[in-house]
């Protein structure tokens, strides 16, 4: 599809009533479940050449995703806006790792102390089960093409980029955005001290990750600056546990209905 789009904008073939023009030769096209966020930019090669290069980004309508490090409060917020949203034939709620065979491998594993896996096939295991996440039947987008619900995650891709870094980017760079993307922004001292105080047992990723929790949170920043010229990222400070319910009804008011 991306190449098709691609195709039509070098031809002039574009402009429909499905293209809305935005400024500085970006485009949303809408198909389907879809938006594709149509970036032209030209660069000059030399003072004779000038090359114009076409990127697609494809975002899906009625997705949204929730981030953050450990113990931001990620998934109490989760758990309010459910509540808040209290309807489950037009809010679908659903998280990563998810539900499913590879998700539930990934759980497993993840406390799999004796004999841990390597961190590069958590990797390959996290990417996919997001693609199973996203297409096996009954899957989110069979949800979003057959019923008139939105769907809200607890983690999506951002946590891979952010977790594994560069093999993390290139095994998930094909899948779609989300609509929205709610960072949840905390001081790392005090998402620290929030899962020494709240958890029972830590598992591989979390023992390893509070070692370097300021640098997670880092690249987090640094992959929605990236993006935010590109998708819809909204930053919720909840470094103050009192702003759980607060900050829910933010996000519920930016995707109900």
């Amino acid at each position: 599809m991306e190449k098709n789009i691609k195709t039509k904008i070098k031809n002039g073939k574009i402009n429909n009533k499905n293209v809305l023009l935005l400024k500085n030769n970006k485009f949303i096209h809408s198909i389907d479940n879809y938006y594709y966020i149509i970036i032209i930019d030209n660069l000059i090669i030399d003072t004779k050449r000038k090359e114009e290069k076409i990127f697609v980004i494809k975002i899906l309508k009625n997705f949204y995703c929730i981030e953050g490090i450990d113990g931001s409060g990620k998934t109490s917020i989760t758990n309010k806006l459910k509540a808040l949203c209290n309807d489950e034939s037009r809010y679908y709620f659903t998280k990563e790792p998810s539900s499913g065979i590879i998700g539930e491998l990934i759980r497993e594993q993840l406390m799999n102390f004796e004999n841990p896996l390597e961190e590069s096939t958590f990797a390959y295991l996290y990417a996919a089960d997001r693609h199973d996440h996203l297409y096996k039947k009954g899957g989110i987008l069979e949800i979003l093409n057959t019923k008139s619900r939105k769907i809200i995650t607890d983690r999506y891709l951002f946590s891979s980029i952010a977790y594994q870094g560069k093999l993390g980017y290139e095994l998930n760079k094909n899948f779609p955005l989300p609509e929205k993307v709610f960072f949840i922004e905390t001081d790392p001292n005090i998402a620290y001290e929030r899962i020494q105080k709240n958890r029972t047992q830590s598992d591989l990723f979390e023992l390893e990750k509070y070692k370097t929790f300021e640098q997670i949170a880092l690249k987090y920043l640094k992959i929605f600056k990236k993006l935010e010229k590109k998708i819809n990222v909204i930053y919720i400070n909840n470094s103050i546990k009192d702003n759980l319910d607060k900050n829910a009804k933010k996000i519920f008011n930016l995707i109900k209905f």
